[in-house]
């Protein structure tokens, strides 16, 4: 089963202070395997930004590199087409709060089919997909 990889099931499932860390594990445990993941630079370049402390940055930076040497792992390159398609959504959605990433992170749902989010990000539901990282 594909499933697409978020930003904040990123931190959750490798920073165990994360108040989703737990649940991301039981989450991580109960996927339908196999397991494929669909994710996008954008993502990898949020979680870079987000876990850049000096004290979490080298685990932040080597996860990355798992998830870039993975073969169940697919990282979508931004191109300038994916990142159009993206800013026309977040130009297109203005009652939404979605951000530019999201957007993007839409897109590649989209057109890969991808139905499932792993993510604790609301705006996934709202665009129609499925947050599995939620209570």
């Amino acid at each position: 089963m594909r499933y697409f990889l978020d930003t904040s099931y990123l931190i959750a499932i490798t920073h165990k202070r994360d108040q989703y860390h737990e649940h991301a594990v039981k989450i991580s445990r109960s996927l339908e395997k196999p397991v494929r993941l669909v994710t996008t630079e954008a993502i990898l370049m949020e979680y870079g930004n987000m876990l850049s402390q000096k004290h979490i940055r080298e685990k932040a930076f080597n996860y990355i590199q798992i998830l870039r040497n993975s073969t169940d792992t697919e990282i979508i390159p931004i191109s300038q087409e994916l990142f159009e398609k993206g800013l026309s959504s977040f130009g297109k959605y203005k009652d939404k709060e979605w951000g530019l990433v999201d957007c993007i992170s839409f897109e590649v749902m989209k057109e890969k089919k991808i139905l499932y989010a792993l993510t604790s990000d609301e705006h996934f539901e709202q665009a129609g997909f499925v947050m599995l990282l939620k209570f």
